[in-house]
């Protein structure tokens, strides 16, 4: 199957059908892991991997998800 890539902003961006989607179990926002070693030709794959919610939240630092103050002083 075809399918053309198309300008979204400033990406580029290609829709897939329906049918395909559903049989890679693929849904809006997940992530693809895309690559090419012949021109002209790529191959995506969705990731294997998905981390557990412990291994996320062990991932929170200072750095990246600074304190910000929320609702209102009282």
């Amino acid at each position: 199957m075809k399918t053309p890539f198309s300008k979204r902003r400033n990406s580029l961006a290609r829709r897939g059908p329906r049918p395909v989607a559903e049989t890679a179990d693929l849904c809006d926002g997940d992530p693809l892991d895309l690559g090419t070693k012949v021109p002209g030709v790529f191959r995506g794959r969705k990731p294997t991997y998905k981390p557990s919610l412990e291994e996320l939240v062990a991932r929170i630092t200072h750095e990246n998800h600074p304190k910000r103050p929320t609702g209102v002083k009282r």
